[in-house]
């Protein structure tokens, strides 16, 4: 039978959470499978606290910079997805609106954002707004437009391309997918980190998941596990 099934070792794991600090110390009776199994518990039950505990403070540092600083990731992604690639080539990267509630995005060095040494960029591809708890991205003169790939509410996705322009209006805390041209990427409010819920997500692997930040990417890789796994399909990359 196991142990969770029988009355007594569920009241004894019940004290255990309740006073994990204490349990290993004041009770040395425990041995064998049976300390292995509660030992699991406390350890798995503090992790999962610290990680909610992590999750929630980001939350809370995230609400109270909403409609004052934006962040954004940018990667240029020539013939679509790749192995284990970094999603976001340049890191995250963040507007203070304070100092400006307007910018440019394209090719030339006058832009507020980048994009060099794509031809499928225009010079001046779209511009970028703040208006009340708006993000509003108008695209006036690209060749190739702009498209929202991807957002985190269930309104609809459109797109902006030559003969058929649209102003494409998100909130100021969603996060938003959107593609440049053909083959440029931009994450708006990219979200954090699934391991330390700290960090934005700048990796994307090669099963398609955009779920790691940098620095948890490269401890994945440094680990001594030859089986690196996705943390959301478990697929290997």
């Amino acid at each position: 039978m196991l142990l969770s099934h029988r009355p007594e070792k569920k009241n004894k794991i019940e004290s255990v959470k309740k006073d994990s600090k204490n349990f290993f110390t004041s009770n040395r009776k425990a041995n064998g499978a049976e300390k292995n199994y509660l030992e699991y518990i406390v350890y798995n039950t503090r992790n999962e606290n610290s990680w909610k505990m992590r999750k929630e403070k980001n939350g809370n540092k995230k609400k109270d910079r909403v409609g004052k600083e934006l962040d954004y990731c940018l990667t240029y992604i020539p013939g679509g997805r790749q192995e284990g690639q970094r999603f976001c080539a340049r890191a995250i990267s963040r507007i203070n609106f304070d100092e400006k509630n307007a910018l440019t995005i394209g090719r030339t060095r006058i832009n507020d954002i980048v994009v060099e040494d794509d031809i499928h960029i225009s010079r001046i591809h779209c511009y970028l707004f703040k208006i009340k708890q708006s993000l509003v991205v108008l695209d006036a003169c690209s060749l190739l437009g702009t498209y929202t790939l991807k957002r985190s509410t269930d309104s609809k996705c459109l797109h902006s391309f030559p003969n058929e322009r649209h102003v494409l209006t998100f909130g100021l805390d969603e996060t938003v997918h959107i593609r440049l041209g053909a083959y440029c990427h931009i994450i708006l409010n990219p979200k954090t980190c699934v391991v330390c819920q700290e960090n934005s997500r700048s990796v994307r692997t090669k099963c398609g998941h955009s779920v790691l930040c940098s620095e948890c990417f490269d401890k994945l890789n440094r680990s001594a596990n030859k089986q690196k796994r996705c943390p959301l399909c478990n697929s290997t990359f």
